[in-house]
């Protein structure tokens, strides 16, 4: 097991009855101090732009290290405990949504070998019998890790186009593994909406 009992046990998980059903911060429920109208104005927009976020948990120490772990040293077997904690935070309201994963850069996706973020949407679409269409292409950008708040957002706004001109679903669920600023969900949500998705909601592993 590549995950043992005892940190699956005490892994920062969140709960949902606490969370902002809206941008999915862990403890936003009454008040959400991250989509707020001020919080939206500093980082210059006008709306959260996702329809709703689910995290599994919350980026700590430890979800960063699983993370860093499988995707920047390879250890994909950590893919299907990471999609089954995923699978297990998706709302049932969500049930009739396409998995839709976020992009490698190619350079990450060279670097690494695979893609990471489409490997965890394949393994999170066979535990919940959702389809998975890699809908969307990434453009030439910086790693957003390295950007701060607003800077994440003019990165994102053109970090992605449509991979085809194919029949785009009404309900997508964008899949990625860290919510930070919530820049790159709002960028890919942005290019599925204009393609013609009317439901746009995001499902990641760890939420900062």
């Amino acid at each position: 097991q590549v995950i043992c009992e005892r940190c699956l046990l005490t892994l920062p998980y969140i709960d949902r009855l606490k969370a902002c059903h809206a941008c999915g911060a862990a403890f936003g429920i009454t008040v959400c101090t991250e989509c707020n109208s001020a919080t939206l104005a500093w980082r210059e927009l006008g709306s959260f732009g996702i329809d709703a976020c689910a995290s599994a948990t919350r980026l700590t120490e430890k979800t960063r290290r699983i993370i860093v772990t499988y995707k920047d040293k390879g250890e994909m077997r950590l893919a299907d405990p990471i999609a089954a904690l995923m699978a297990r935070a998706l709302p049932r309201a969500w049930r009739s949504g396409t998995l839709v994963p976020i992009p490698a850069r190619r350079d990450a996706r060279e670097e690494r070998g695979f893609d990471h973020i489409e490997t965890l949407s394949r393994a999170i679409g066979i535990a919940t019998g959702l389809p998975t269409e890699s809908l969307l292409a990434a453009n030439r950008r910086k790693d957003q890790r390295s950007l701060e708040a607003k800077q994440r957002s003019r990165n994102a706004k053109a970090a992605f186009s449509l991979a085809s001109p194919s029949h785009i679903p009404k309900e997508v669920i964008i899949v990625d593994d860290v919510f930070t600023t919530g820049a790159t969900l709002r960028g890919a949500a942005q290019v599925l909406r204009e393609a013609g998705a009317e439901t746009v909601r995001a499902l990641v592993f760890a939420r900062a």
